[in-house]
């Protein structure tokens, strides 16, 4: 019933503002937590916008949060019989963009060990583009390879969390979008790899986190590059490859020369991977000699 009203709700209010502002992009990050609050964050980008935004939440909402880049701005939240309404009246001719975070539960159920997360979205008024990312908890990954909906979807991963990222162009106010994905674990816990194969399945090997788990259980001795470099952006990728190439204990000079980039970039690059417990480095003279770091060997090797 809750879903209905939302529902007819937002298409109510659609039509009440039929000569509404345009937004120019509204988009939703959900980072799920398995137990607990999800945070919610929605970001909305404005040219010249006359009025208030106001977004139907279908659910009940805390910790409400706003922040804007032309200046102050303040969101409050109204209770409905669906949820909330997330209120947030603009400055007249606000061009830019603001966020809103808040958390909301029970966006997870559990089952047997999986987890099933479903969240419902309506866009408030006409956008150019609309998108909605689902940022799994650390450590997890999508169950079967391919258990979320919808299915044109673009999947990626920054070495520690999966993304799923959905986006289309021209929403219509008053548009409802569900996202559902299916998730657990990739601890191995049969005796196998499923993690990695889990991880291969969905076409984005989270070969990081994955190659700790498949090392541990079956004793490889060396660093391969399928290890660490499909889960790397693409910078980091080519200061890794230096260090693959090279061994460990390269000289930052060379992965300077070889990968095209400045010395500041590479440095800035060494220090991420570092500050991830992936490489670890050392002042020699003018420059730093990279290697892998001990907790990375350990995890790789099985130790």
């Amino acid at each position: 019933m809750k879903k209905i009203i939302f529902i007819l709700s937002a298409l109510f209010f659609a039509a009440s503002i039929a000569a509404a502002e345009e937004l120019q992009d509204f988009s939703v990050t959900s980072k799920i937590s398995e137990d607990g609050a999800s945070r919610i964050a929605i970001t909305v980008s404005v040219d010249k916008f006359l009025g208030d935004v106001r977004v139907a939440v279908p659910y009940e909402i805390s910790r409400l949060t706003a922040e804007s880049n032309f200046g102050k701005i303040s969101c409050t939240a109204e209770q409905k019989v669906y949820g909330s309404d997330v209120v947030c009246p603009l400055p007249a001719g606000a061009t830019g963009s603001f966020k809103v975070e808040f958390d909301v539960y029970d966006l997870v159920k559990s089952s047997d060990g999986k987890f099933f997360f479903k969240q419902e979205v309506s866009v408030p008024l006409d956008s150019k583009k609309f998108s909605f990312r689902a940022v799994l908890p650390d450590g997890m990954g999508i169950t079967n390879g391919e258990d979320f909906f919808p299915k044109d979807v673009e999947k990626s991963s920054d070495g520690r969390n999966i993304f799923l990222t959905w986006s289309k162009d021209d929403v219509k106010a008053g548009e409802t979008f569900s996202a559902q994905v299916a998730f657990e674990s990739l601890n191995l816990s049969n005796g196998g790899p499923s993690g990695f194969l889990i991880a291969g399945a969905v076409g984005i090997p989270l070969a990081l986190l994955a190659g700790f788990f498949y090392f541990r259980f079956y004793k490889k001795q060396s660093l391969t590059p399928n290890i660490v470099l499909p889960v790397l952006k693409q910078d980091e990728k080519k200061v890794v490859e230096g260090l693959v190439r090279h061994g460990s204990g390269v000289n930052q000079k060379l992965i300077v020369s070889e990968s095209g980039y400045s010395k500041a970039k590479v440095s800035k690059v060494i220090k991420s991977l570092a500050e991830r417990g992936i490489v670890r480095f050392e002042r020699q003279g003018r420059s730093n000699r990279i290697y892998w770091s001990e907790e990375f060997k350990k995890k790789t090797e099985g130790k």
